[in-house]
């Protein structure tokens, strides 16, 4: 079971491959734990932030905003559309 303790260190690290996996991989267990939702929300924020610094194109970045973009979209994490502004 990952904790939210696990989450930060993969953000702090730039993990940011790792922290996608996890939002479809344990989307039950971040739905019934208010830490790891939190951590979650400010994983997907800290992501979208970094994305609109990137100034060339990132392959392996690019991978990671469209696998989470997919898990959006097939509604195994949401995030708010504020989370998308600047």
């Amino acid at each position: 079971m990952i904790n939210q303790e696990e989450v930060y260190k993969w953000l702090s690290e730039e993990e940011y491959g790792k922290l996608i996996d996890l939002l479809h991989r344990e989307k039950e267990a971040i739905k019934s734990d208010q830490n790891l939702i939190h951590a979650a929300k400010i994983s997907v924020t800290e992501i979208l932030r970094v994305s609109k610094g990137k100034e060339k194109s990132d392959e392996e970045f690019i991978f990671i905003l469209e696998k989470l973009n997919m898990i959006h979209a097939g509604k195994f994490f949401k995030w708010k559309m504020s989370n998308t502004k600047s």
